[in-house]
Formats: structure tokens, C-alpha cells, sequence
């Protein structure tokens, strides 16, 4: 029985230890944030939010995401995050751990951005649950790190050009501690976009591919997608989007079929969302 107590005693250190790390990081966070901010707010702040349906997989998917940079807009900043995520059940195995997790993350970091769209960063925080999830250890709420890059380029062409070109590059690579995983992404679109400024629609073609550094197979995959888009309130507004996506998971066959899943699998996706800059 002492050694029991004398387990559950040290337990209940760790525990309180972690929480004090936790509550150390998000003042030291904020005392940072508050030095170095300036009295004028810029438009660098991003907050982004989804629904999504996959047919595949036969759940709806769900995501707030709030980015705020601190401080006089340099290319290094701190900034903060707020991330909500769920879906409609525990999930699929079919999906990426980054799409099919339940979670929210309240963290702050430093991070370095270029003109040219290209970001580094690294953050840490904590993350909780959120909704319905599994019995697996990435599931759970625990201290969170996570550092990577990305780079985004647009290729859209002028807002009042006729069926004017619309495309957009984006490479990104994380290590994520939840998952003890490292997850890169990659992706290519390009489309047309027709009718008004105040409520145009597009369609487009877009190939992506996902690879990770454990060999999980949903988390690498190749997919080709075809869709349009409808935004009725113009650019600034929500948009409404349904594509057709064909999709192959890559490496060894076995993995997939012991989890009862086709290597090529085709995927409707309707999804509502909405960006606004702070």
C-alpha cells in the first residue's frame, strides 16, 4: 500500500508540475506580447473557421482557428492561437490526424514571415478536449508543441478582369508533439473565376499530397479535386464549396486494408467557410 501512495504521490507532482510549466509559458507569453505591442493594430491577425463534409468517411468535420502576431508588424513577431476542432463522431482512421481530432489549443509563440509568404514558427501551449474522442494517447489533453514552415503564393489576376485566373501554391511541414509526428503538405490550384464582384463563383482544380514521418497511413495521401465555389456576399464574405475529390493512400497496401479501407477512393466535399483579418 505505501508504494501505491508513494506511485500516486509522484503522479500528483508531475502533474502539478506540468500545470505550473503550463501557467509559466502563457505569462511569460503575455508579458512578451504586452512589452513589445504598440498602441495601433494591424490587419495581420487571421480568424478562419469551417465546416466540412466527406462522404468517405461519412462525418462533418468543424474548426475555428484565430492567428494573432503581437507587436510592431516586423517580419518577427510573437504571436498567439486559439484552435477549436471536431467532428460529428470519434472520427475515421481514413482521415489525417491534423483533420480528424477532436481538441481545442490555446498557445503562443514566435514566429518569422516574409513578403514572399514564406513563415517559420514555434509555439507551445495546451491543448484539451474537445467533443467525443478515443482512447488514444494524441487524443487527450497535454502540454503542446509544435514548430514548422509554410509557404503560400497566390496567383489570382486582377478583380475586375473578366473570367480572371485564380491559383494558389501552398508547401507546409509541422511537428506536431501530440502526435509525435512530423506532417508535411502540399498543394497546387488553379481555376477561373466568372460573374460579379459582389457575387462571383469559381471553379477549379487543385492536386495535393501529404506525406508524415511515421508511416501512418492516413496521413499520406495523394488527391486530385474538381469544384466550384460560390461566394454570394464577394471576396469578403463566406464561401460556399462542393468538390469531387479522387484520392489514393501511398506506401504498403496492408496497413490500409487491415483497417478496411480501398487504396483509390473517391470523396464528395461540400464545406462552408469564412476568413476574416484582425
Amino acid at each position: 500500500m505505501s508504494n501505491r501512495n508513494d506511485w500516486h504521490g509522484r503522479v500528483a507532482r508531475r502533474q502539478r508540475g506540468a500545470t505550473v510549466l503550463r501557467r509559466f509559458f502563457v505569462v511569460l507569453f503575455a508579458a512578451f506580447a504586452a512589452v513589445t505591442s504598440t498602441a495601433r493594430a494591424d490587419q495581420a491577425g487571421l480568424a478562419y473557421a469551417y465546416v466540412l463534409n466527406d462522404s468517405h468517411a461519412a462525418d462533418t468535420f468543424y474548426s475555428f482557428d484565430a492567428t494573432k502576431p503581437f507587436g510592431r508588424p516586423e517580419p518577427v513577431r510573437p504571436f498567439g492561437e486559439f484552435l477549436l476542432q471536431r467532428d460529428g463522431t470519434f472520427g475515421s482512421a481514413g482521415l489525417p490526424q491534423t483533420l480528424n481530432d477532436n481538441y481545442g489549443l490555446l498557445s503562443g509563440g514566435l514566429q518569422f514571415e516574409s513578403r514572399s509568404g514564406l513563415r517559420l514558427f514555434a509555439q507551445v501551449g495546451s491543448t484539451f478536449a474537445f467533443g467525443p474522442h478515443s482512447p488514444v494517447g494524441w487524443s487527450l489533453g497535454h502540454d503542446d508543441f509544435r514548430a514548422g514552415a509554410s509557404l503560400y503564393r497566390d496567383w489570382n489576376g486582377p478583380l475586375a478582369a473578366a473570367g480572371r485566373p485564380i491559383g494558389s501554391l501552398f508547401l507546409g511541414a509541422t511537428y506536431f508533439s501530440r502526435y509525435k509526428n512530423g506532417i508535411g503538405y502540399a498543394s497546387v490550384e488553379r481555376g477561373r473565376e466568372f460573374g460579379k464582384d459582389d457575387h462571383p463563383f469559381q471553379v477549379f482544380s487543385r492536386v495535393a499530397i501529404a506525406q508524415d514521418t511515421r508511416g501512418f497511413f492516413y496521413n499520406n495521401m495523394a488527391s486530385l479535386a474538381v469544384g466550384v465555389r460560390l461566394l454570394p456576399l464577394g471576396h469578403l464574405g463566406p464561401v460556399a464549396s462542393l468538390e469531387e475529390t479522387y484520392n489514393s493512400f501511398l506506401g504498403p497496401l496492408h496497413p490500409v486494408a487491415a483497417a478496411g479501407y480501398e487504396r483509390f477512393f473517391f470523396a464528395l466535399r461540400p464545406s462552408l467557410s469564412m476568413g476574416l483579418r484582425f
